[in-house]
């Protein structure tokens, strides 16, 4: 028999109600099914629980519960309990079995949680609500004040005591620095628990470190013995707080010899940009004292500020503050600090704690200066130069395997009996290095006729010669790879933002130009490549107090500084980078 049209509409719509209906079985009706079945197996569980174990039951008004987690590891229940269908356990942290008396009899209440369902009994504890900040930061030494509890609330129970809040301190320790908690903890009257936290953070900042040292004119006033902060391997001196909470800092080392009119770029491109990107975030871009100054020891008061720039150099109004009741400045260990002078024709030094007048176009040891953020934390070291505070971000320790180029600038590599100083990573994963003692001290840069000659690895009297053929007796060049050699070739003096003529070499090791980080680093005499054509009788190289040329008629020794690439696939066999551990690699 044929079904005409309405029929197979009718027909079609009982099927389609069969399937929903088995869907809504299979769906939700089955699993509910299996849901109160397993709800009733951890009821009958919690129930045995305590017929055997008598001594747990509540007295008076109080309630007693066995977690789920308890009934399986008793065996009050044997096999795991699951959803319906699904292969997702029972939760077996949240769930349990509550027992209080009412009215003289033991009354039984199970909360179990299964995948989507779950019982209907109060379950949630209060919910606690607290007075500021959940994360609160407090510096070391500090008072803990707990700002302590707004409100609780209950959805059964409704508003709480705000005094019934448990609050548990006990492992706060003000006096250290970490990470600490603060518990809060209330039950409902139907024991449902909630626990808040709170996280303390104890920290020591370096500008909280230094205000109570530092006078009213924002200068650091304390123990030469606690003045020195690590940033990347680099030791600097702390000069004082600014205004703003950023704390001033300038390199404990004459770092490079640079002439004042090319200082600017050099600080703020060359300097900087050799810094680690944690290092350049500590860095507050500032105003940098620079005025014209024709007394500097009687200068007290700057009228002029620069723009603001990432890295500067001292005033002469910093180094004036520093000075202590006995006439020593406390900004110690001064040589040849460059200061901020903006006069016409001269820049002021203090060398040996007394100012020197030099011209722009000399080459001078220099100190760069940078302000630190005032929130940085100190997670390391007592300030002493031996061992510098860290700072927070700079705390990174290459571990033994991993890459040399991974070394921060300033940090300490030994190797073949020297030491070296990282100052670059470049992009083919090299690490340049320069050493930080001198090879040897009778190396004199003159020609077979007792003339001045620049840099030239063809001519047997020439320092390059000698470096490049004699190597070996001195030191193994295995770990080096061959680069090209810039010959520094003034037109006229060396200075930084003229460009020298190039010409190249092919070599492994060879001397540091003057700008090269480190070259200035340390009391040894040590030549230089540089060269320049208007004094073409004359050699450059550095000694305590700057840049100083010698001719055939004034000849000095000096000695000879190496600077390198290390190969890329050089790592760490054991130190921590620092001068009484250096690093020790290995290919």
């Amino acid at each position: 028999m044929k079904l005409d049209e309405k029929q197979m509409k009718k027909i079609k719509t009982v099927v389609v109600c069969i399937i929903v209906a088995l869907a809504i079985w299979f769906v939700i009706v089955s699993p509910y099914i299996k849901f109160k079945k397993n709800e009733k197996i951890v009821m009958e569980a919690g129930k045995r629980y305590y017929e055997i174990n008598t001594g747990q039951l509540p007295t008076g008004e109080k309630i007693k519960t066995v977690g789920l987690q308890k009934l399986y590891e008793k065996d009050f229940i044997s096999d795991d309990l699951r959803s319906a269908y699904m292969k997702q356990a029972c939760d077996s942290k949240t769930s349990w079995v509550k027992v209080r008396k009412e009215k003289g009899e033991y009354q039984y209440y199970v909360y179990l949680k299964c995948g989507i369902f779950s019982s209907r009994v109060d379950h949630k504890g209060p919910e606690i609500k607290l007075k500021g900040e959940e994360e609160i930061t407090i510096n070391k030494g500090e008072k803990y004040q707990d700002p302590g509890v707004e409100s609780v609330v209950d959805n059964q129970d409704g508003k709480m005591d705000i005094k019934d809040v448990e609050i548990n301190k006990s492992g706060l320790d003000t006096n250290k620095v970490g990470v600490y908690e603060i518990h809060y903890k209330i039950k409902d009257s139907f024991n449902n628990e909630t626990e808040k936290v709170r996280v303390v953070k104890v920290v020591e900042t370096l500008n909280h470190i230094i205000e109570k040292d530092t006078k009213k004119r924002k200068i650091y006033q304390g123990s030469q013995t606690d003045n020195y902060v690590k940033i990347d391997g680099i030791v600097f001196q702390i000069v004082g707080e600014n205004e703003d909470g950023s704390v001033k800092l300038v390199t404990h080392e004459n770092i490079s010899a640079v002439d004042y009119k090319g200082v600017e770029n050099y600080l703020n491109e060359y300097f900087y940009e050799k810094l680690s990107e944690s290092a350049k975030k500590l860095i507050v871009k500032s105003k940098y004292c620079d005025e014209d100054i024709k007394n500097p020891e009687e200068y007290s008061k700057c009228g002029h500020y620069s723009n603001k720039k990432n890295v500067g150099l001292l005033s002469v109004l910093d180094i004036n503050n520093s000075k202590g009741e006995d006439g020593s400045y406390n900004i110690n260990s001064v040589h040849s600090t460059m200061l901020e002078n903006k006069q016409s024709s001269k820049v002021i030094a203090l060398n040996a704690s007394k100012y020197i007048m030099y011209s722009k176009s000399e080459n001078i040891g220099i100190r760069p200066t940078i302000n630190i953020k005032k929130e940085s934390d100190v997670v390391g070291g007592d300030g002493t130069i031996g061992d510098p505070y860290i700072i927070k971000e700079n705390k990174k320790k290459l571990k033994v395997g991993e890459k040399v180029s991974e070394a921060r600038v300033g940090e300490y590599i030994n190797y073949s009996g020297y030491t070296f100083r990282v100052i670059g990573k470049e992009k083919d994963g090299t690490t340049k290095v320069i050493m930080d003692g001198v090879l040897q001290n009778s190396v004199l840069p003159f020609d077979e006729n007792g003339e001045a000659s620049a840099y030239n690895i063809d001519k047997k009297s020439n320092i390059g010669y000698k470096i490049n053929s004699d190597l070996s007796k001195y030191i193994s060049s295995k770990y080096f790879v061959k680069k090209s050699v810039n010959r520094n070739i003034y037109n006229d003096g060396v200075q930084y933002q003229i460009k020298p003529t190039d010409d190249k070499y092919q070599t492994k090791l060879s001397l540091p130009s003057i700008y090269d980080l480190f070259s200035a680093s340390n009391s040894v005499d040590s030549w230089f490549i540089n060269y320049s054509k208007k004094d073409k009788e004359n050699y450059q190289y550095l000694q305590v107090l700057g840049v100083v040329h010698e001719n055939k008629d004034t000849v000095s020794e000096a000695g000879v500084r190496l600077i390198g690439y290390l190969d890329s696939d050089m790592k760490i066999k054991k130190g921590n980078g620092t001068l009484d551990n250096s690093y020790t690699i290995v290919k």
